[in-house]
C-alpha cells in the first residue's frame, strides 16, 4: 500500500472504508438470511481492512482525507440493500464449506491479535517469570492498553506467568485494569484451581472501585462449575445482585449450562422459568439449544421436543445446532426413523444442516446396524458439496469394521491417507479393531505396522485391542510380547497416549518391535519366558501401563486358561502399588470362580472392600454366579441382602443365577428378595 501514489492509495482506502461500514451495518441489522453476520473468513477479511484503514501513517491519512471519492466507487457503494444481499449470499455459498471444515477452530484465533500483545507474548511465551522479565518488558517501550493486557492474559498458557504479568501491568503508569482483564485472569486462576488467588483478585477489583459486571460473574460461575463446586456457583449466582450485577441473557445461559453439566436438570429448568419472567432477559437461541441438547443427552427426547416447540412459539428460529442436537438425541434414543424424517424436513434449507448433522445421522445408522443407510448418508453428503472431516471418516470406518466390511474400511483409510484428511490413532484403532473382531490377526498386525511406520503413536486402547485379540486367538505369548512392547514404544506415565520423539526414532523402534512380534509368532506359543518377565517388571514399568492395559492382559490370561500367571501378575501389580480398579478384581474373581477356587474368590472380594473399593452390580452378579455353580445357597442369600442394602436392585442376571440355584438345591430362601 505504501508504494501506491497518494491519490490511488486514498481511493483504495475510501472503498475499503465503505465496504467495512456496509458490512458492519449488515451485521448490526441481525435478522435472517443474507442480513446475518458472515462466516469466520469473511469477518476476518473485513477486520483486516479496518485495521489497515485506521492504522495508516499520518501522511497517508491526510492524503486520504483530501481526495474525493470516485463516482463509480460511490455508485458501487450505494447499491441497494437487495443487491448487496444477493452479493453476500454468493459469498456465503463460497465460504460455507471452509467454515464447516474449521468448526473446531480455537476461539482464540477468531480475531486479529493486537500488535503490542504480540510483542509482549514474544517476551513471555515459553519462559518462566525471572528477574529479567520485567526489564525485558520495559525495554519494549509499550504504552499498555486494555486490549493488549487482556489478550496477553488470554493467550498465556502458564497461569503463574499470567498472574505475574497481571500484577506487573497494574504497577505501570497511565494504566488501570479493566473488568475484561479481571475476567481474563479469573478465568486463568479458575481453570488451574487457584481459588484463593481468585478471591484475592476479586477483593482487589472491588476495593479499586471496578464494577462487578456480568462478564466477571460469568467467569466465576464457570470456574466453580468446571471444578464441580456447584454449591459455590449457585451461591455466586444468588448473591450477584447484592454485588451490583444485574444479570443478562449471557449470564443466565452460563449458569444453566453449568447446572446441566452437573446433572441438575430440575434446577436448570427452574432457572430457565425465572429467566423467562425477567424483562429484557428473555431466553434466546443459545438458551434453547442448551436445554434441547442436554435433555437429549440423557434420552429425554420428549422434553427436548417440548423446548423446540416453545422456541418456535416464542418466535425464535432454530438453527443448525438446534436440529443437529435433536438428530443426535433421536439417534441415541434408538429413534433412527424419526431422526431421518427430521433430517429430510430440514435438508432442503442449506443453512440448517452441515457436515456435523450428516455425521450424526451417519453415526446413528451405524450404531443401529444399518450400514447401507450410513453409507448412503455419506454419499449424499459428498453429493451436496460437504467435505467429510476426520470425525466423519472415523465413524464410517468404525461402522464398516463392526459389520465386517473390512475391504471398504481399508479403502476409506487409504483415501484418508492420500487426501491427508488427518488420519489419527482413532482411525487406526477402528481399523485394527475391525480385523480383530473378524479374527484376522495378520491383517490387524499389518495395520498396526502401517500405523507405526506413518509415525502415528499408539495409545493404550491400541495395545488393549491387540492384546485382547491375540489372547482370544490363543496366542498369549504374542499378547505378552505386545504388553512388553508398550514400554519400548514410550507409553506415557500420566496419559493414555504414547509418543516418539522423531520420525527416525519412531521407525527404528517400530521395526524392532514388529520384528520381535513376528519372531515370537514364528517360534510358537510357549508362554514360559514371558510369564517370568511379567512378574519381574520394575515399579516404573508397571506404572507406565494404564489400568485398561493391565485389565485386558489379565482377562486374556484368564480366558486362555493361564490363571496362575494372571494371579501372579495381579500380585505384582498390588506389590508395586499399581492403580487397580473394580474391573481388575472382577476379572480375577470370575477366573477363580470358574476354576472352582471359591475360597480364594471370596477372600479377594473381602480384600477389595477393606481397601475401600465399592462393589458394583457386575461384581455382585459375578460372585453370585460363582456360588451358584457350587450350590452355596447361604452365601448367595448374604450377597443379595448386601447388594440390596447398597442400593442395587437385582436384575435379570441375578434372577437367572438364583433360579438356577433353586433348581440345583431346594433350600435357597427366596424371602431375601422382599
Amino acid at each position: 500500500g505504501a508504494s501506491l501514489p497518494p491519490p490511488a492509495l486514498s481511493l483504495a482506502l475510501q472503498i475499503a472504508h465503505l465496504a467495512c461500514l456496509s458490512y458492519r451495518l449488515l451485521a448490526a441489522a441481525g435478522g435472517r438470511g443474507a442480513m446475518s453476520p458472515r462466516p469466520h473468513s469473511f469477518c476476518v477479511h473485513f477486520s483486516r481492512l479496518e485495521r489497515l484503514l485506521f492504522t495508516q501513517p499520518a501522511s497517508i491519512q491526510t492524503a486520504r482525507s483530501g481526495i474525493a471519492v470516485d463516482p463509480e466507487a460511490s455508485s458501487e457503494a450505494g447499491r441497494s440493500p437487495r443487491r448487496t444481499s444477493r452479493n453476500l449470499k454468493a459469498i456465503r455459498k463460497q465460504s460455507r464449506k471452509s467454515v464447516v471444515l474449521c468448526r473446531h477452530r480455537d476461539s482464540a484465533g477468531s480475531h486479529l491479535l493486537d500488535a503490542d500483545a504480540q510483542r509482549i507474548l514474544g517476551v513471555l511465551n515459553g519462559r518462566n517469570w525471572i528477574p529479567g522479565t520485567e526489564q525485558a518488558l520495559r525495554s519494549l517501550n509499550i504504552r499498555l492498553s486494555v486490549k493488549a493486557v487482556r489478550e496477553v492474559i488470554e493467550r498465556q498458557t502458564d497461569t503463574n506467568v499470567a498472574m505475574r504479568f497481571f500484577q506487573w501491568a497494574s504497577e505501570q503508569e497511565n494504566y488501570i485494569h479493566s473488568t475484561e482483564a479481571y475476567a481474563a485472569i479469573i478465568r486463568h486462576l479458575g481453570k488451574s484451581g487457584k481459588f484463593q488467588l481468585m478471591y484475592d483478585i476479586l477483593k482487589e477489583m472491588i476495593n479499586k472501585g471496578s464494577a462487578m459486571t456480568c462478564l466477571v460473574v460469568k467467569e466465576i460461575i464457570m470456574s466453580f462449575g468446571r471444578s464441580g463446586m456447584i454449591e459455590e456457583a449457585c451461591e455466586v449466582f444468588k448473591q450477584m445482585k447484592t454485588l451490583g450485577c444485574r444479570p443478562n441473557v449471557l449470564l443466565y445461559n452460563c449458569f444453566i449450562s453449568v447446572l446441566m453439566a452437573a446433572g441438575l436438570l430440575g434446577k436448570a429448568s427452574s432457572v430457565y422459568k425465572e429467566m423467562s419472567t425477567i424483562q429484557g432477559c428473555k431466553p434466546d437461541t443459545v438458551t434453547f439449544n442448551i436445554m434441547i441438547d442436554n435433555f437429549g443427552k440423557i434420552g429425554n427426547v420428549a422434553t427436548a421436543l417440548h423446548y423446540l416447540k416453545e422456541m418456535i412459539h416464542r418466535g425464535i428460529e432454530p438453527n443448525v445446532k438446534t436440529y443437529t442436537s435433536l438428530i443426535r438425541s433421536l439417534c441415541r434414543a434408538g429413534m433412527i426413523d424419526e431422526a431421518r424424517r427430521l433430517f429430510e424436513d430440514i435438508r432442503s434449507n442449506s443453512y440448517l444442516v452441515n457436515v456435523v448433522t450428516y455425521t450424526e445421522l451417519m453415526k446413528g445408522f451405524g450404531e443401529a446396524g444399518k450400514i447401507d443407510e450410513a453409507l448412503n448418508v455419506f454419499k449424499e453428503m459428498l453429493a451436496v458439496g460437504f467435505h467429510p472431516d476426520q470425525v466423519s471418516y472415523n465413524i464410517l470406518i468404525d461402522c464398516l469394521g463392526k459389520s465386517g466390511q473390512m475391504q471398504n474400511a481399508v479403502q476409506l483409510l487409504d483415501e484418508m491417507e492420500v487426501k491427508r484428511y488427518g488420519v489419527s490413532v482413532v482411525t487406526y484403532n477402528s481399523t485394527i479393531n475391525g480385523f480383530v473382531k473378524a479374527g484376522k490377526m495378520d491383517e490387524a498386525q499389518a495395520i498396526f505396522r502401517r500405523m507405526l511406520q506413518n509415525c502415528i503413536a499408539p495409545d493404550a486402547y491400541t495395545y488393549a485391542i491387540l492384546i485382547d485379540g491375540f489372547c482370544k486367538a490363543g496366542a498369549t505369548e504374542v499378547a505378552c510380547k505386545i504388553f512388553q512392547g508398550a514400554k519400548c514404544m514410550c507409553c506415557s506415565d500420566s496419559k493414555t497416549a504414547c509418543h516418539v520423539s522423531t520420525s527416525n526414532e519412531s521407525s527404528e523402534l517400530a521395526d524392532r518391535f514388529l520384528y520381535s512380534i513376528d519372531s515370537t509368532r514364528e517360534e510358537g506359543n510357549h508362554c514360559g519366558g514371558y510369564n517370568n518377565k511379567l512378574v519381574e517388571l520394575t515399579d516404573k514399568e508397571v506404572h507406565k501401563r494404564t489400568v485398561v492395559m493391565h485389565n485386558v492382559l489379565l482377562d486374556g490370561l484368564v480366558k486362555a486358561g493361564k490363571l496362575q500367571v494372571a494371579c501372579d501378575y495381579f500380585r505384582v501389580m498390588q506389590e508395586k502399588g499399581c492403580h487397580l480398579d473394580i474391573a481388575s478384581y472382577t476379572i480375577l474373581i470370575h477366573g477363580l470362580g470358574n476354576a472352582g477356587k471359591m475360597r480364594e474368590a471370596f477372600d479377594l472380594f473381602l480384600n477389595l472392600k477393606k481397601l475401600g473399593f465399592k462393589p458394583d452390580m457386575v461384581l455382585y452378579n459375578t460372585l453370585i454366579n460363582t456360588f451358584r455353580k457350587s450350590g452355596r445357597s447361604e452365601e448367595i442369600q448374604e450377597l443379595i441382602t448386601e447388594m440390596i442394602s447398597q442400593g442395587f436392585k437385582p436384575d435379570i442376571i441375578t434372577y437367572t443365577s438364583v433360579l438356577d440355584a433353586v433348581n440345583r438345591k431346594a433350600d435357597v430362601p427366596l424371602n431375601c428378595w422382599v
